[in-house]
This record gives C-alpha cells, sequence and structure tokens, in this order.
C-alpha cells in the first residue's frame, strides 16, 4: 500500500471487536486491540505513551477525545498518532473493517510524514484532517481556571 511500510493499528476499546479485527487482518493490515494489551480501566496516558513509543497508528470513532482535557494532555506528552474515523460510530463490524481498510493508506502516509503527538479527524466519507489539539489543550485549561470546564 503507497509502497510505505505497514504499521500497525491500535482500536481504542469502543470501536473494536473480533469480527471487525479479523476482517481488517484479512486486508493484510496488522491490527491490536485496546484489550488485547490493556485492561479495560488503563487511562488513556498509560495507553497513549506505549502506543506512541511502538510507532503505532491509533484508531478510534470516539469525537469526544477531541474535547478531553485528560486525552489531549495525555496524547501532548506522548508521540502517539491518532485518528479519529466518525464513520466507525454505530456501525456494523464489516462497516468499521471497510473504513479501515479504505482509510489505511492516507493513516500510512500522515504517519511517515508526521512526528507525534499529532490527531487528524475524518467525518463520514471526508478527507482526514489536521487538528491543532494544542490550542484545543490550552482553551480547555483557560477554561479550567475560569471554573467553566472539568476535567
Amino acid at each position: 500500500m503507497n509502497g510505505l511500510p505497514h504499521k500497525t493499528i491500535f482500536i481504542d476499546r469502543n470501536s473494536g471487536g473480533r469480527a471487525f479485527r479479523e476482517l481488517v487482518t484479512n486486508s493484510g493490515i496488522n491490527v491490536v486491540l485496546h484489550d488485547e494489551q490493556f485492561d479495560k480501566r488503563t487511562e488513556d496516558h498509560v495507553w497513549l505513551k506505549k502506543v506512541g513509543a511502538l510507532g503505532w497508528a491509533m484508531v478510534t470513532g470516539d469525537v469526544a477525545v477531541e474535547r478531553s482535557f485528560l486525552f489531549l494532555d495525555a496524547l501532548k506528552r506522548s508521540r502517539a498518532l491518532v485518528f479519529i474515523l466518525c464513520e466507525l460510530n454505530h456501525s456494523n463490524p464489516e462497516a468499521r473493517a471497510k473504513c479501515i481498510i479504505r482509510e489505511y493508506p492516507r493513516i500510512l502516509e500522515l504517519c511517515h510524514s508526521h512526528d507525534g503527538p499529532c490527531l487528524w479527524k475524518a467525518k463520514s466519507n471526508s478527507a482526514l484532517v489536521q487538528i491543532n489539539f494544542k490550542h484545543t489543550l490550552g482553551l480547555l485549561k483557560r477554561q479550567m481556571k475560569r471554573g467553566d470546564v472539568r476535567m
């Protein structure tokens, strides 16, 4: 795919499943599910650090991470490359697998052209757009100081 070295895709605890994994793996993409590596209660900063250190690409359908102080702060302190694919939400395993397979070449390009930490997002069938998560993190910190938002 694109002549670039393959990347392992790490799927967060809300987006995976064994049937999904099998479909993606059958297309030649190495997939690691969250629960195969970590306890369900493992905090984001722990697994984000490991995912970044191993050079895996993290994929999630959880759009809430884009505005989560704890997640963004952990991302900032990691080397992780995170991709939010909105199409993974409310989909069956086949549709989630198709989404990953379709986006994988672009994920590879971005992983090989950027050093982490980075965050990208794609709404259904749209291009991956880089998110300035450090800016969002700064806004959330200011809101917390004013008491407008909690972690």
